[in-house]
Parts: C-alpha cells; sequence; structure tokens
C-alpha cells in the first residue's frame, strides 16, 4: 500500500500521520509530495489540498491498482489502507500498539 499526502504549501499538515507506516508491518508507505510534483493529483481531479490518497496493488485482478481517499486524521488513513488490504485480498494486520 502507498499513501500519497499532497500538500500545496505546508507539508507538515501531515506531521500526525508521518509514522502510520509503522503500525502495518513494512506493508505501507508513506510518501508527502507537493502538489507541482506529481500528476496523481491531476489524473484524478483533485483540486483542493491538502489531499490523501492511498493506492493498493491489485496483481490478482485486472486493474493495476485499488485507490481510496482519506481524511487529514490517523483514523481516516488506517480506515482507507485497511478497506484497501480487503480490497486487494490482504489481511488488514497491524502492530499491536503498546497498552499505556
Amino acid at each position: 500500500m502507498f499513501v500519497n499526502a499532497i500538500y500545496q504549501e505546508d507539508a507538515e499538515v501531515f506531521s500526525d500521520i508521518e509514522d502510520i507506516h509503522e503500525e502495518f508491518d513494512g506493508r505501507v508507505y508513506f510518501s508527502k509530495v507537493n502538489e507541482s510534483d506529481t500528476d496523481i493529483d491531476s489524473d484524478l481531479q483533485v483540486s483542493e489540498f491538502p489531499e490523501i490518497i492511498v493506492v493498493g496493488d491489485q496483481q490478482t485482478q485486472q486493474s493495476p491498482y485499488s485507490l481510496k481517499r482519506a481524511e487529514n486524521n490517523r483514523e481516516s488513513v488506517i480506515e482507507a489502507i485497511c478497506g484497501s488490504m480487503r480490497d486487494v485480498g490482504d489481511a488488514a494486520r497491524r502492530k499491536k500498539r503498546p497498552q499505556s
């Protein structure tokens, strides 16, 4: 799974989710990119930023990937990641957080 966090001016808007990949045992990659440096936003007709797009590989299906949009908060991104994992037939397993 690839979490693409697209920003227009301030990359720090994603500081709460930068470490989200740590919850998924190396099966999630996080990338933040300026909207001027990517085509994914124009391909998906994104016009407002920040935008978070989760891309999941679908090796067993005809289409090359699944796309899910998430709100700029941790739980929304986790839901999008888990949903993409379910869509591609992968177990949506997260590392358990230590109890505090």
